[in-house]
């Protein structure tokens, strides 16, 4: 007999995705007897809970909860022996529990699996810069898993203590980090990627989601050690000195320097990027993502000086 499994959907004014969502995974090849479906909905003022309810599926209550909290009250309502989580804007292959359950039951030496989203056929510029990626990675071992496509065992996921419901994201980087810490390894799998139905499609959101994603950085990171989140701290001290520069009349070159440094940091960061997922040659998509990335680490840095500023705050 197949294990039961607990999918659980966490849901913030999804109306326009969250039917989408459902009806993917409603239409699994898993047996419908051997997995249930629930939706966490973080305080909707839209549409959302009513669209969940009519096509039958389980709504509860997470009102108030920051991300980590939300995913959780899922988990406290579930059932099921394996949990596999899902954004309310992403869409699963009808295969997607049947692989994400057998990668996972595969070894015991496996603690949670989980897929990339790829990018929407009408996707935009912003979107498909950032968000493209090779849908044929096959299966390798990886230090961070995203929650848009989650598999844990439930004993696993209690173990580890659960997500974090104190920090306004990156609660995937830190169950990541914590499974990781317990022995086990974490798989990635092109069998169980999603359609991920909200990547930002402007520069606008894209900044405002870096900056939110950010904001907790220093207590989400994977590592003090990150390469990311030094080249943040670098990139940050790069655009405090070039400003101060400006501001107490340094000499031009020296701001103007600092001011190359930043963009050199951002094309190294793309460079490393593209090679890492296996972009292929192309100079308009290569151009596009050094501009994002550029974009990225200015939003990150906002956000890991939000951090910082936080953390004072905290300890006064």
């Amino acid at each position: 007999m197949k294990p039961y499994v607990s999918v659980l959907i966490p849901a913030y004014n999804e109306e326009i995705n969250i039917g989408k969502c459902i009806e993917s995974i409603q239409s699994q090849t898993y047996p419908r007897d051997r997995f249930e479906v629930i939706v966490m909905d973080n305080g909707s003022v839209d549409d959302t809970r009513n669209i969940v309810k009519n096509v039958g599926v389980r709504v509860v209550n997470a009102d108030g909860l920051l991300i980590g909290g939300v995913r959780n009250a899922g988990v406290d309502a579930s059932i099921g022996d394996y949990l596999a989580f899902i954004d309310a804007d992403c869409v699963a292959n009808t295969d997607w529990l049947e692989s994400g359950v057998g990668l996972l039951t595969a070894s015991e030496e496996v603690g949670a699996v989980g897929g990339q989203c790829s990018v929407p056929k009408n996707a935009t510029w912003v979107q498909r810069a950032w968000g493209f990626k090779k849908n044929d990675l096959g299966i390798r071992r990886v230090n961070i898993l995203s929650t848009g496509s989650f598999f844990i065992e439930r004993s696993m996921f209690f173990r580890v203590g659960g997500f974090n419901e104190q920090i306004l994201a990156g609660e995937d980087t830190e169950i990541s980090r914590k499974i990781i810490e317990s022995g086990k390894k974490l798989l990635l799998s092109s069998a169980v990627g999603v359609m991920h139905l909200g990547y930002p499609s402007s520069i606008k959101e894209f900044l405002k989601r870096q900056i939110w994603q950010s904001s907790d950085y220093l207590k989400s990171t994977k590592s003090k050690n990150d390469p990311i989140f030094l080249i943040v701290h670098l990139y940050l001290l790069l655009i405090v000195l070039s400003s101060v520069a400006l501001v107490f009349d340094w000499p031009k070159k020296m701001a103007l320097l600092l001011f190359i440094g930043s963009v050199l940091l951002a094309l190294l960061l793309t460079i490393y990027r593209h090679v890492k997922y296996k972009r292929g040659v192309n100079v308009l998509l290569f151009s596009q993502y050094t501009i994002l990335n550029f974009l990225y680490l200015l939003a990150r840095s906002f956000g890991l000086l939000r951090s910082y500023l936080r953390l004072m705050i905290q300890k006064r």
